[in-house]
């Protein structure tokens, strides 16, 4: 995606790569089948025992954006219900955000006495209000932003700086990787 947005590779360049990639995702979230070409591309990019649902999340959120992109310029998809897309609409990032929440509330200490929809409820908004969160979704308003508002000649610094920081402070990064 940063080449892509650098200009050094055009959506055709990647078309290959992200509808393979959305039919491992598709494999891994619902069970889909894969073809022959897309189970290699399986065994080649995701080893034995690869089950961290929140890289397959980010993996499903960029593979979106890739076949957004792919639908936008007329290449070719592999998956109907991207045809029609003719912008950009980040529709993932709600479930990231949600699995973040969720996160931040064991994170941050946010008491929840059991599953019940009251105990989950209460603290989901607690968890709004820890510094944890206030700032972590600060981080992603100013990224989003700083994005949108970027000409293209910005993109390498911001590459550069996005590459030097997590979203996630350091001591909760490993503990959001085996979340």
């Amino acid at each position: 995606l940063w080449d892509y947005l650098d200009g050094k590779i055009k959506p055709s360049d990647f078309a290959d790569f992200a509808n393979a990639l959305y039919a491992c995702v598709l494999e891994f979230m619902v069970g889909e089948e894969l073809t022959e070409e897309q189970a290699a591309f399986y065994d080649n990019h995701f080893p034995e025992g690869n089950d961290n649902l929140v890289q397959w999340e980010i993996l499903c959120w960029a593979s979106f954006l890739m076949l957004e992109l792919l639908s936008i310029y007329g290449e070719r998809l592999d998956f109907d219900e991207f045809e029609s897309c003719d912008a950009v609409d980040f529709v993932e990032i709600d479930e990231m955000l949600n699995g973040l929440n969720d996160a931040c509330i064991d994170f941050a200490g946010v008491e929840c006495p059991s599953s019940y929809a009251k105990d989950v409820i209460k603290a989901m908004e607690d968890v709004y209000e820890t510094p944890l969160f206030q700032s972590i979704v600060l981080q992603i308003q100013k990224g989003l932003k700083d994005a949108l508002e970027a000409a293209s000649d910005d993109y390498a610094k911001l590459r550069a700086e996005y590459q030097q920081y997590s979203i996630i402070p350091q001591e909760f990064s490993a503990d959001l990787m085996e979340y």
